[in-house]
Parts: structure tokens; sequence; C-alpha cells
């Protein structure tokens, strides 16, 4: 429930600002950040924010995550992040306007824009979509899958997966062992996308191929 006039509602980092098993709720901004707004950091900067939940952020841009990155040489890493917001945020979840943000084994659900990539690169993998008009704005490199599909929860609280939704076992092994609540990961086939861990599993058929 922070604010800001103009950049990053709960947080301005001119510094390598990284985190694991946070909840940023309710923040706002009055220009870029609603959340994080990642201003720069020293030369070849890392940031890395590892099972956290970002929910009902906002700002006219880059409602939950603004990587600003004065400079252009600066990596944020997003992975295993739950980006939501309980109504239809009207602006982009993550913006990218310099450097690099990697966005692994994350969902973004119910925003405008799901990612904004103005400037900079924009590498996805294993990303589901849900709930938004335009689930990518500008160019990104999707080198693993991405699903833009309504993502399934049990609750609006907890924000823990529904058994269909499309981010049980749709993630790849990161290294990660746990989720926020300590849970192990994964518990299914492969880790779920987001900050908490289902005890769900999902089930793929494959049929053989017919050449006629």
């Amino acid at each position: 429930g922070n604010r800001a006039a103009e950049l990053g509602g709960g947080a301005y980092a001119w510094a390598a600002a990284s985190g694991e098993r946070t909840v940023w709720r309710g923040n706002r901004a009055g220009q870029c950040g609603g959340g994080l707004h990642l201003a720069g950091m020293t030369v070849g900067g890392q940031a890395r924010w590892v099972n956290s939940l970002w929910d009902a952020n906002f700002a006219p841009t880059g409602a939950a995550v603004c990587a600003a990155h004065d400079g252009g040489d600066d990596t944020l890493t997003l992975l295993h992040q739950t980006i939501v917001s309980p109504t239809l945020a009207a602006a982009d979840a993550v913006r990218v306007q310099d450097g690099t943000v990697n966005v692994i084994n994350t969902i973004v659900a119910s925003h405008t824009v799901g990612l904004a990539r103005l400037g900079g690169t924009a590498p996805i993998a294993h990303v589901a979509i849900g709930g938004a008009t335009t689930p990518i704005s500008g160019a990104v490199s999707a080198s693993g899958p991405v699903w833009f599909a309504p993502v399934r929860f049990l609750s609006h609280a907890t924000y823990a997966l529904a058994p269909i939704s499309v981010a049980v076992d749709g993630g790849a092994p990161q290294g990660i062992s746990t989720d926020y609540f300590g849970q192990p990961r994964a518990q299914g086939h492969a880790p779920d996308l987001g900050y908490a861990e289902s005890p769900f599993s999902v089930t793929r058929a494959f049929l053989p191929r017919v050449a006629r």
C-alpha cells in the first residue's frame, strides 16, 4: 500500500536490487513502476527476483515492474513470479525500456498488456499471460513455451493454482527447489509457473504420427 508521485510505488532502486519470497501488494506510482522501478545499476549490474507475488500494483506504465535500466547494460531476471491483479489493470504489467529482462517460469494475469518491450531485449521462456488485451507489445525472443490463455486460480487471496491451470507443470527446472511457501518444487512432472507450487500434476498424451 505504498505510494509514489512519480516512480517506484513500492521501491525505487539505483542498484542491483534482488530478492526472494517477497510479496508486493497494492503499491501505486504516478508514472512508471507501481511495484518496483529499476533506474539503473553499476556497469553490467545483475538483479534477480525469485518466488515472488506482485498483486494489485498499479502505475500508468509498468504496473508491477519498470526496468528503465539507464545505461542499457543491466540484466533483470524474473523467475517464478506471479504478477496479477484482482481486476483488469489498464496498464502493462512489466515494462522493459532498456537492458535485458529475462522472464522465466512466470505468470502474468489481468493487465491490459502483459509484457511491453520498448527497448533492450526481453528473452522469455515458460510464461503464461492471461486476461490481457495485448499479451506482448514489442518484439521478444521466446526460447520456451508461451501460453496466451486464462490462468486459473483456486483463490484470489493466495493465487494458488487450479488443477486445470496451464501453469501446472508448465515450467522448466531452474535450480529452484522450493516455492514461496517452502513447499518442494517440483511436485509434478515439472515445476509449476509462478510463485506457488501446486500439488497437482498434468498427464499429457502423445498420439502416434500417421503418414499417408
